[in-house]
């Protein structure tokens, strides 16, 4: 049995939940990786040494190397180069620096907490910049969440907020801090950052929770069926495993349930 769920791994199963099963279940490493994805991996670590620092130039370095061993690590699908993720980076880290100052004074960063849950399967995850009664999250891939799907973000930013509450015993004010890009020459091109504040409410906690019930179902029946929306299979590492080759599809039916 799976120790613990995740938005994240949530996030997996609803794109595709044989790679939920083989990434999750049977602990294979994804090796391919979107460059948006290691360059957000990247800036994580280098925006949480900044609101330690508030160093531009630790930042910088901190990014610089997360790169360099990310693109040693995994296989990067992408028309951007490292040299190219480096330069965006710097700039965005800069405008960031030129934005925020030092205004932005975490608690905490890369917070690790936990929601027990009863006769279920733990959640787990880690928040961003936490403060004495806010949370930050920061989203810094190419494309933001998508509204219509309330697991793209709302289920993240849920799962800070409650964890939260479990754990300081309040509910806490919510924030993302996102980078916008644009494109030139057809290149991605980091353009600002934008905050917003999200209202989530607390007493919508089993709509939320429904998306880990379905996951946890899932395990317990062994239902890891292929996704039909072949656009997450472009760069899966699993695509080409055995397994996949003999499962059958996702239905329809099921699909439109999830």
């Amino acid at each position: 049995m799976l120790e613990h769920l995740s938005p994240s791994s949530v996030h997996t199963f609803f794109q595709c939940p044989h790679k939920f099963y083989i990434n999750k279940i049977e602990g294979i490493p994804d090796r391919t990786q979107y460059a948006m994805t290691v360059f957000g991996t990247a800036m994580h670590k280098a925006l949480d040494i900044y609101s330690r620092v508030f160093d531009i130039r630790v930042s910088v370095d901190v990014l610089t190397e997360t790169l360099k061993d990310l693109y040693g690590q995994v296989t990067v699908n992408t028309d951007m180069t490292e040299c190219q993720l480096t330069q965006m980076g710097t700039i965005a880290l800069t405008e960031f620096a030129m934005k925020f100052g030092a205004t932005l004074v975490p608690v905490e960063t890369e917070f690790p907490i936990t929601i027990k849950r009863p006769n279920k399967i733990d959640i787990k995850t880690i928040i961003d910049y936490l403060d004495e009664d806010k949370i930050i999250d920061y989203k810094l891939g190419k494309s933001w969440f998508n509204t219509s799907n309330p697991y793209d973000y709302e289920l993240n930013m849920f799962t800070y907020a409650y964890a939260y509450k479990e754990h300081f015993g309040k509910w806490p004010k919510l924030y993302i801090i996102r980078a916008k890009y644009r494109q030139k020459d057809r290149q991605t091109i980091f353009g600002d950052w934008v905050v917003d504040e999200l209202n989530l409410q607390e007493d919508k906690a089993e709509d939320y929770f429904y998306f880990y019930d379905t996951v946890e179902r899932a395990i317990k029946d062994g239902f890891f069926p292929r996704t039909l929306d072949k656009k997450f299979c472009g760069y899966c590492s699993y695509k080409g495993s055995t397994c996949a080759q003999t499962l059958p599809y996702i239905n329809k039916e099921v699909q439109n349930v999830l």
